[in-house]
């Protein structure tokens, strides 16, 4: 995979062709444990100074929950949010609410918020008991992408699982350093496309 960020010693990415008046981008992300440990994708450095990147992420976190704090979490403005929510969702059994729930979280984040809403088609874990349920809540997800802009983390998880150890071998759920790196690239190159068109 090819990085349009500028090479590991360049800190401003791409970011440094902005204009040199230009405000600072502000983006959060809201998420469960998977994006909570992966200190922020790695953003801080794929997209450069010119972007501020805010985790808001929980560890546990489901859509439910999320919908119900919202509130506080939306605090400060925002230019795009990232959501990173679902695996927590796909329980054994406990899905059918998903896209209704989802919906709602939505919608309570557009009430409050006029940042873009970059949505996540999740990354399928390696365990047995949740991955069918992932790629059943990634298909609701995937129908989003007529309304909101995807970063689709499942299809370059999928492309390089058989090659590229992404996980560690005592955590089925939580991307290992290198997949929490193609999940950074994959939003960076997402993010980078609304500013550099």
């Amino acid at each position: 995979m090819i990085s349009c960020v500028g090479k590991e010693g360049e800190q401003h990415g791409l970011s440094s062709l902005l204009p040199l008046v230009s405000p600072l981008l502000k983006v959060g992300i809201i998420g469960d444990s998977l994006s909570q440990r992966s200190d922020g994708f790695g953003l801080r450095e794929k997209l450069g100074s010119r972007f501020t990147i805010t985790d808001y992420s929980v560890s546990g976190m489901d859509v439910p929950g999320c919908t119900h704090m919202i509130g506080s979490v939306l605090t400060e403005r925002q230019d795009l949010l990232i959501l990173e929510l679902g695996t927590n969702d796909a329980i054994p059994g406990s899905i059918d609410q998903f896209p209704e729930n989802y919906e709602t979280l939505l919608s309570s984040i557009q009430a409050r918020s006029n940042s873009i809403i970059l949505v996540t088609i999740l990354p399928p874990t390696i365990n047995p008991g949740y991955r069918e349920n992932i790629f059943r809540i990634n298909s609701y997800l995937k129908s989003l992408g007529s309304r909101y802009p995807i970063t689709d983390v499942e299809s370059v998880f999928l492309e390089k699982e058989k090659s590229v150890s992404l996980y560690s071998q005592t955590d089925p759920v939580h991307p290992n350093p290198v997949g929490y790196d193609l999940m950074g690239t994959a939003y960076a190159d997402t993010i980078l496309k609304f500013y550099f068109k």
